[in-house]
């Protein structure tokens, strides 16, 4: 499926293409693309159900997510890229490179878990989101996102997140969920070949440091940053420092 995507900075530049946490869409990543696109092709996935893509029907898989990322890399004719992605993209980033390592340069999987949460969890999730709507669950969801005080610090961020989430496809947010309640990597992340950064953050409580050690303990050559002050959307809790550790990695990494 193709689904949407934003496409900024130079044509020829190096892609580094982004995938978004659940209930987000491609503004989760303005600061890295006003910090990068100077010098980098910056490619944001919009996943089904959110932002401006389509819904199919669910509920889905892991391999339809990381199906809709190669085809938008065979509608783009970009051979290989670098690929970042976070929580569910995080998830989705680790995938395609276990079945596409051919396509990727390097992998960048921030705040993600070979295993997110539960399936008793995300089933609990697809309710509550059936029975409230996704307007029901907003606050609750963003109090998970970021560290307190982001919504006064940053609040046009803030605002963004919150129109993100509550005009994402209430259907297609719960597909996904039970995308991420089948979702279950752990006895396969040791394959990954590919020059991989897995990023944490301190505060986060939905994929917390001890996963991201975990998951670089396990990628042959992973390196780990946890990020201070920073919970589960940390690339927008600690823009700079998330940023200059991506920008380092790619730059390292081919």
């Amino acid at each position: 499926m193709i689904t949407a995507w934003r496409d900024d900075g130079p044509a020829d530049a190096p892609p580094i293409v982004l995938l978004h946490s659940l209930g987000s869409d491609t503004s989760m990543w303005q600061p890295q693309v006003d910090a990068l696109a100077d010098r980098f092709r910056l490619i944001r996935l919009d996943t089904r159900g959110h932002g401006r893509a389509p819904s199919p029907d669910g509920p889905y898989a892991l391999a339809d997510l990381g199906g809709d990322v190669i085809d938008v890399l065979d509608h783009l004719g970009l051979d290989t890229v670098h690929l970042c992605g976070l929580s569910l993209g995080g998830l989705t980033a680790l995938w395609v490179a276990l079945h596409h390592p051919d396509r990727l340069r390097t992998l960048t999987a921030a705040n993600t878990a070979a295993r997110v949460g539960s399936a008793e969890g995300w089933a609990a999730r697809i309710d509550a989101v059936r029975t409230h709507g996704l307007a029901g669950i907003r606050d609750d969801v963003l109090e998970r996102f970021f560290a307190a005080g982001f919504d006064v610090a940053q609040p046009v961020a803030f605002a963004d997140a919150q129109r993100a989430f509550t005009t994402a496809d209430g259907e297609g947010y719960a597909a996904c969920c039970a995308a991420l309640g089948d979702a279950d990597l752990r006895d396969e992340v040791q394959r990954i070949a590919v020059p991989t950064l897995v990023v944490g953050g301190v505060l986060d409580v939905a994929t917390p440091p001890s996963d991201a050690e975990w998951l670089a303990a396990r990628i042959p050559g992973a390196e780990l940053v946890v990020l201070d002050d920073a919970a589960h959307l940390s690339n927008l809790d600690q823009p700079a420092a998330f940023t200059a550790a991506l920008a380092q990695h790619v730059e390292g990494g081919g």
